[in-house]
């Protein structure tokens, strides 16, 4: 698969992943192999909000403000941390919706 990304917008995908790793983690190490999806739900969950804060913090000063010498005029450079060209912090409710799936799922069974 590929994943197009500016700056820090890898981040993105390195919660999710971190959140699985270590919600199998905690799912095998309680004893109750069913009751891993829950674990994996509240990880996911968690790097959500996390994901959230940071691309809020990351893309808040994101403009950078250059002066053309030979016009005079300023240009704009955006620096915007994004994966697929969405901002990193609109990814946090994906994230934490695909948890509260793997979450409700974990519960059912």
């Amino acid at each position: 698969m590929i994943f197009v990304w500016t700056r820090w917008g890898i981040l993105v995908v390195l919660y999710g992943l971190a959140a699985l790793v270590v919600g199998t983690v905690i799912g095998n190490a309680s004893g109750l192999a069913e009751r891993r999806l829950v674990a994996i739900g509240i990880c996911e969950i968690l790097a959500g909000i996390a994901l959230w804060f940071t691309g809020v913090r990351l893309n808040r000063d994101a403009d950078r403000r250059l002066l053309d010498p030979k016009t005079g005029q300023q240009v704009v450079v955006p620096r915007r941390h994004t994966l697929f060209w969405i901002p990193m912090q609109y990814w946090a409710p994906v994230l934490a919706l695909i948890g509260l799936i793997v979450l409700f799922n974990g519960i059912r069974q």
